[in-house]
């Protein structure tokens, strides 16, 4: 998973943030099961019910923007951050 991007960049000055927008329930569990298979150090994992909230590797971190800004779509949440999908 993260084999490409530690190859890539310097990871003394590289953090890599992935950010889902509704990945919780889904996507979130393929970067765990992906990290866990690769051997890779996920040193947090937090949980509400059955959704991960976020991931925190070694020189990762990911969290879902659906379950911390929960009005607004995906376009207007980037829109007041002045970022775009």
């Amino acid at each position: 998973m993260l084999y490409d991007l530690r190859h890539k960049y310097d990871l003394d000055t590289h953090k890599f943030v992935f950010i889902s927008f509704n990945g919780s329930n889904f996507d979130d569990y393929f970067l765990l099961q992906a990290s866990a298979n690769n051997d890779e150090y996920c040193s947090a994992a937090a949980f509400q019910t059955k959704s991960i909230l976020g991931l925190k590797g070694e020189d990762y971190s990911c969290w879902d923007m659906r379950k911390f800004l929960t009005t607004g779509s995906l376009a207007e949440n980037c829109k007041s951050f002045n970022v775009y999908p």
